[in-house]
């Protein structure tokens, strides 16, 4: 059910004395109510609208009525998905959103409406007044709403062709609409007179909004405001749809967030990232003990590279708590990491560090140890026992490092209480997946074959006892780790999925489940069935190739276009 918030436009407010609330409630349902299931939705909402008109609660001062609506919608026309090549991806959003504007014109007295997607949240008490408030003050409009307020378009420059004008500078659907504005008005008219509308590729619709704007000759960002569009911004709402957020990514000015995928910092002992009242944040502050306390173990290479690497962490330091004020941070260290330890090339070089004052740090605990060369490369720092990794977590970086000045560790917490960081990854299917990422994942799947993703150093948590199950079960032992893989990032996460999925038969190959026939013992065994003249095994092995370990490698010779991969997603935590 979609939210609509509608008034009158030339007498928008929120309450009248003589006339009371003048603001109604659609609750907009994208099926049709007459079916069995919109039967029961209107059950739900009958119900509700009886009980408050019985208690006359606060919530009746401010809005009038609550109106159930259906948009009718066929079952083949309620789609939304992924996929973008086909025509389907986003045509049950469009077709609810150009139906709801043909409404207003032919069927209601009101012509402003607030479309407040499900995925809103208020941020504070009198959130309608402020966004009402900034609307009257900005009228006339088309659409006033907030732009993407997210970074992950960040790293694409204004001249960038992957974002188009239009895409970079429209305003997300969660916003407030003139129905009656000229511009709205066509685009009601092309989804109404377009023949076989519905059978076409179009644009979501706020995006082709913004698209019509463009069509315009010399169009830019600082005219889209002026008339004939009237198509405005407002700091009010704000749009950081599908981005990983943090209670300070949210600034003060706004009222309504939209869309975040809401995480929380890493805890600093002793040491609050963010201050304030942010009772409205959805998810609870996860407090830093024990079951938090983490190292940051680090590999250095006796070049230098170990002073930038601890100036990066000191300015970051700093940066953080001159964001908080000195009673919220008494420790000095507003880092997540309570203790680093650094793996060096030999002890003559640890030696040095240990006598180098500039590389101390307020508030963490150092130790420099040297690297165990015996066991092979300075990927086995991840195993090594000189490492003394004593906290349950830890984060793994080079010297080469750049801390960022705003340092982010997010962490979520599961419904049982476990933290569970937010590691960012590519997929090895990507186009941004370069040979060496590739080569990563393949050489992984000794672990799990059905292992699909690429975790870079940098930003990846590790729980330190699975840390210690992977390096002994799987690295370490021969029969499993038969061409002797050094350890990984990869080769960690790809035992961390074994583990969820447990070891009779979870994952996907190719995006598809094994059929559950695949579990059973009896098929199990045909998986080893000769390979060459027996019919049942090779059903088997092509049916059920999770489980049989029999899905197929991507060939290093099929054509990669590494031509893009300027624009490739970097490995900050928030991509």
């Amino acid at each position: 059910l979609t939210p609509i918030l509608l008034a009158d436009h030339d007498t928008f407010g929120l309450y009248h004395e003589a006339l009371g609330p003048q603001v109604d409630i659609i609750l907009y349902y994208a099926r049709d109510l007459a079916t069995t299931a919109g039967k029961e939705v209107s059950k739900i909402i009958n119900s509700f609208k009886a009980s408050v008109q019985e208690s006359d609660p606060d919530w009746r001062k401010c809005f009038r009525d609550i109106i159930l609506l259906g948009a009718n919608l066929s079952a083949a026309e309620d789609q939304y998905h992924s996929r973008m090549a086909e025509v389907t991806w986003n045509l049950g959003p469009n077709m609810q959103f150009y139906r709801m504007l043909d409404y207003m014109a032919s069927h209601h007295t009101a012509d402003v409406m607030y479309y407040m997607e499900g995925d809103s949240i208020p941020l504070r008490p009198y959130w309608l007044d402020q966004i009402v408030n900034d609307m009257n003050a900005r009228r006339p409009f088309s659409v006033l709403g907030g732009r993407y307020d997210g970074h992950n378009w960040d790293k694409y420059s204004p001249s960038s062709d992957i974002l188009t004008p239009a895409l970079r500078y429209h305003l997300n659907g969660n916003a407030v609409y003139n129905a009656s504005h000229s511009l709205l008005v066509e685009a009601t008219r092309l989804f109404k007179e377009t023949p076989d509308w519905n059978s076409q590729k179009h644009s979501s619709f706020d995006v082709f909004i913004s698209e019509m704007v463009f069509k315009e000759p010399g169009m830019s960002a600082g005219n889209m405001e002026n008339p004939p569009y009237d198509y405005k911004r407002t700091a009010k709402i704000s749009n950081h749809a599908t981005t990983l957020t943090l209670p300070q990514d949210v600034r003060a000015c706004e009222a309504v967030v939209h869309g975040a995928v809401y995480l929380r910092n890493w805890p600093a002992e002793d040491c609050k990232r963010v201050e304030g009242d942010i009772t409205w944040y959805p998810k609870s502050e996860v407090e830093a003990s024990e079951d938090t306390s983490m190292t940051l173990v680090v590999s250095d290479f006796a070049d230098m590279s170990i002073h930038t690497f601890m100036n990066s962490l000191k300015e970051a330091g700093a940066f953080l708590r001159d964001e908080v004020t000195e009673s919220s941070c008494p420790s000095g260290n507003a880092l997540p990491f309570q203790r680093m330890v650094v793996l060096t090339q030999d002890e003559d070089t640890a030696e040095d560090y240990r006598n180098d004052t500039s590389l101390n740090i307020t508030g963490m605990d150092i130790d420099f140890v040297a690297r165990d060369w015996s066991l092979g490369s300075a990927w086995w720092d991840i195993c090594s026992s000189v490492t003394e990794i004593t906290t349950p977590w830890f984060m793994q970086v080079t010297s080469y490092f750049k801390v960022e000045e705003n340092f982010k560790l997010p962490v979520d917490v599961d419904v049982d209480g476990k933290l569970v960081p937010a590691v960012p990854r590519l997929s090895y299917d990507s186009e941004f997946c370069t040979r060496e990422c590739r080569s990563s994942v393949l050489n992984a799947r000794y672990v799990l074959p059905t292992f699909n993703w690429h975790y870079e150093q940098q930003y990846s948590v590790y729980n330190t006892d699975t840390r210690s199950e992977y390096c002994s079960t799987q690295v370490g032992d021969t029969s499993i780790n038969k061409d002797g893989e050094d350890p990984s990032p990869d080769g960690y996460f790809a035992y961390v999925q074994k583990k969820d999925e447990g070891e009779s038969g979870g994952g996907v190959c190719q995006e598809k489940a094994d059929p559950a026939r695949c579990h059973s013992q009896l098929v199990k065994a045909a998986c080893s069935r000769n390979e060459s003249t027996d019919l049942i095994g090779q059903d088997v092995r092509s049916k059920c190739r999770v489980t049989c370990g029999t899905c197929p490698e991507e060939s290093f010779d099929a054509p990669i276009d590494f031509t893009l991969r300027e624009d490739a997603p970097t490995y900050a935590w928030w991509e």
